[in-house]
């Protein structure tokens, strides 16, 4: 277990507004070439007046992770702990923020590449503010490089940036993804590091203990990595189903209202997602059948027509994995949607 800190330590302003030191905390699992990709590319954004190491920890690899980070050159230190086995991210992450040093914890994943300034950005708002948690993007690659499902999912992520640059809505911990996150070490170990009971979602429900904490969230665009996921549809498709349980455990073990809010969104969706997701959930035969087709349409190439159908057809194909995590958690059946109340506002 994270060591925890007493509440009333707090850090401080650097004297002088010199630069706060950080420590990069990265767990990885069989992906070698993308690691390396991320490590040399800290070496080439940071600043030379900037004091920062990074903290890998090895989740039971079984590819040549081991041997490329016994044998990378870096201009910056490095700190390496491994385990023989897979623990998962929320554990790994744990370890490797028990041997961080620096002041400010930057969380990014093995899949993305750091943007110029992206630590100056992270850490120009840690140097003024001590109680900031720092939210940036995760801008896609070129569009040819992801399949339509993952670019389905930077278009979801795009226009939750665009809204919080509009002010539609000011960051919260449901925006706090650790492939692009920092917070000052002390908060993250004074509310305990992450939760490892929580296989998915681990980075928000982390974010809503340091909300706890009254820290203040903040969303900098220019903070930037590429995020570049390498995930199969029937892996993307597992993501989906395990948010929706896991949604249940936010509410129902930890007094969150992530369930809640997702009830909330519901009548935001086209009417046709609703449609196909209240049509599936809980029939696998139908589910099955739409899914073979959502998978045919996703590997087509064609023109923005095609572009648009592949969209809508990620988006319900998403929302019915989603919403099918919640009964198989909770064991209502088609009570699930019992819950879901059409907005006053929306009734005519």
């Amino acid at each position: 277990m994270i060591e925890r800190r007493p509440p009333s330590h707090r850090p401080h302003l650097h004297a002088g507004g010199s630069w706060p030191s950080v420590s990069v905390v990265v767990s990885t699992y069989n992906r070698r070439a993308a690691l390396e990709h991320l490590l040399r590319g800290l070496d080439r954004v940071r600043a030379s007046a900037i004091r920062l190491d990074a903290v890998v920890h090895v989740d039971g690899c079984t590819d040549s992770t081991r041997d490329l980070l016994g044998t990378i050159s870096l201009g910056y230190p490095l700190q390496v702990i491994e385990s023989t086995t897979k623990m998962g991210p929320a554990r790994g992450r744990n370890r490797a923020l028990a041997h961080a040093q620096g002041d400010v914890v930057l969380f990014l994943d093995d899949d993305v590449l750091p943007q110029p300034g992206l630590i100056e950005r992270h850490l120009a708002v840690h140097r003024e503010d001590p109680e900031a948690v720092v939210i940036g993007p995760m801008l896609p690659p070129d569009r040819g490089e992801l399949p339509s499902w993952l670019r389905w999912e930077a278009a979801t992520l795009q226009k939750q940036y665009d809204a919080m640059n509009r002010g539609d809505y000011q960051p919260t911990p449901r925006q706090f993804y650790t492939a692009n996150a920092s917070v000052r070490r002390v908060h993250a170990l004074a509310v305990g590091g992450f939760d490892e009971s929580f296989k998915r979602a681990e980075d928000v429900e982390f974010a809503y203990r340091l909300a706890d904490r009254h820290l203040r969230f903040r969303f900098i665009p220019e903070a930037s990595v590429i995020h570049v996921p390498i995930r199969s549809w029937g892996s993307w498709l597992e993501v989906a189903y395990q948010y929706g349980r896991h949604a249940v455990l936010f509410e129902r073990d930890r007094g969150r209202n992530q369930l809640q809010l997702a009830y909330e969104e519901w009548y935001e969706r086209h009417p046709l997602n609703r449609l196909l997701t209240r049509a599936c959930v809980g029939h696998p035969a139908r589910w099955k059948a739409f899914g073979l087709i959502c998978r045919a349409a996703a590997g087509r190439d064609g023109g923005r027509r095609i572009e648009r159908v592949q969209m809508g057809l990620c988006s319900a194909a998403f929302s019915i994995r989603y919403w099918q995590g919640v009964p198989d958690e909770t064991q209502l059946g088609k009570r699930v949607w019992s819950g879901q109340r059409q907005p006053s506002s929306q009734v005519s």
